[in-house]
């Protein structure tokens, strides 16, 4: 109930709320709360620019934010990517499938790159056909411990990662061990390239893991004093040779999910393959 209609101050009589004398204008400018369906308002003070206020002001009203934990908006990384990685907050993340966004997992993986100390650049998407191409390649030229990759070669990002793993983890670890020096390039025979598997010309043969961007061959490692130790098959008394190929074939199978090498078939008799193909429950295949 109002009491005192018709005079300069109506009142309310049960208190709870005070009809004012405000401008229409003045009414307008108060910021419009944002609910997030269980009636937890949140009110967003207007901010201001110089004198005025700042945002849309045609028709006078300030649209409030809604709160980081609510469950309509994102709250995971960006699919975003910077110079320091992925972007990260409650309203950082876009739509996966947003045209010129990056996923998550692509920016994520680059970032970690970027930490490890590997030398990449930014490729064009490459797209062949329904079979062949790389929706983010990068192209790999050194890792950390100032290994060179020459030539330098194009893979998938996810590919690039674990090799750059299992080289700091496992190889550099295991010439220093034998040879009392470090790494310093590694030679690949190939990475990306639009082919079946082992080259083959029939079409009954499925794509290699290549066609994706998803393998690499390496035919040869140059230590720190210049030596240059082929993959190829070592004879019985290359003792020293012959332990670091060993731990290659055996340490990658745990970054790989295939690793073929000299002695698994013909095809591979000059240098070893690793790749991340997928299988059911996970297995890998090293030989």
């Amino acid at each position: 109930m109002v009491d005192g209609i018709g005079t300069e101050n109506p009142r309310s009589l049960n208190g709870s709320r005070q009809i004012s004398n405000q401008s229409p204008n003045q009414s307008l400018r108060q910021p419009i709360a944002a609910t997030t369906g269980m009636d937890d308002r949140v009110i967003v003070p207007p901010k201001r620019a110089g004198n005025g206020l700042q945002g849309d002001m045609s028709g006078g009203r300030e649209v409030a934010m809604l709160r980081p934990n609510n469950p309509a908006m994102p709250t995971g990384p960006s699919g975003q990517m910077n110079d320091a990685g992925p972007n990260t907050g409650p309203y950082a993340q876009g739509p996966m499938s947003t045209p010129g966004i990056m996923p998550t997992s692509e920016a994520s993986c680059r970032a970690e790159l970027r930490r490890m100390g590997v030398e990449f650049e930014e490729r064009p998407r490459i797209s062949a056909g329904p079979s062949c191409g790389i929706d983010y390649p990068v192209k790999l030229s050194g890792l950390s411990g100032n290994i060179d990759v020459k030539p330098a070669v194009t893979l998938n990002c996810q590919t690039t990662l674990a090799f750059a793993k299992w080289v700091k983890n496992e190889l550099a670890p295991s010439a220093r061990m034998r040879y009392l020096t470090g790494v310093q390039r590694i030679v690949p025979l190939g990475g990306y390239s639009c082919r079946r598997m082992n080259n083959s010309s029939q079409r009954y043969n499925p794509m290699s893991e290549h066609a994706h961007g998803n393998a690499i061959d390496v035919g040869a490692i140059v230590l720190k004093n210049g030596h240059e130790i082929d993959v190829r098959k070592k004879g019985l008394f290359s003792f020293r040779e012959g332990g670091l190929l060993k731990s290659v074939r055996n340490d990658s199978c745990r970054y790989f999910s295939t690793v073929l090498g000299p002695g698994s078939n013909a095809e591979h008799w000059n240098h070893f393959h690793f790749d991340l193909r997928s299988r059911k429950g996970g297995r890998r295949y090293c030989d």
